[in-house]
């Protein structure tokens, strides 16, 4: 089991991601699970790659909008199928990402990170979709309360593992 808490091996993995997304915008996590694999990527890490990476973007993106208030866990079921509240900075893909996202938006895009591919990116994630339906409604985003991600792809484990 991979254990991503070197900064430089965990960005390249969310940037591999990136790629691939960019490379395939059409294709479901199932296929960049697929594609990850292949690239020498555990089926957990890959999973966990398509999860919190287009989150990440996309906490950017709605604090920009004015979300003020975000969770500091996210939510997986252990193997007894209970849920268990985990710490989202714990997870290095998610921070490794948010990291990027946040540099991006603050030094502007360019040929690593282009508007086109970050956009491709947030259209991904659960959060985007809840704040575009809340926006179509009428609602007011700097009122929002982000609830914890829910994550069903994966299995909570020890918090040693990666």
């Amino acid at each position: 089991m991979s254990n991503y808490t070197d900064h430089d091996a965990t960005r390249i993995a969310v940037e591999r991601f990136v790629r691939l997304v960019e490379q395939a915008p059409e294709a479901d996590d199932d296929v960049v699970v697929s594609k990850l694999r292949k690239v020498g990527y555990s089926e957990r890490d890959a999973e966990k790659l398509c999860c919190f990476v287009p989150s990440a973007f996309a906490w950017v993106i709605l604090k920009r909008m004015g979300v003020e208030s975000f969770p500091n866990v996210y939510i997986a079921s252990d193997a007894l199928g209970c849920d268990v509240e985990l710490p989202i900075s714990a997870e290095h893909f998610f921070t490794a990402a948010l990291d990027w996202a946040y540099s991006t938006l603050e030094s502007g895009w360019d040929e690593q990170l282009p508007r086109s591919t970050f956009e491709l990116i947030i259209q991904r994630s659960a959060e985007m979709g809840a704040a575009n339906k809340a926006l179509e409604a009428g609602a007011n985003l700097s009122d929002a309360r982000m609830q914890p991600l829910r994550v069903y792809r994966f299995l909570a484990a020890e918090p040693d593992a990666g």
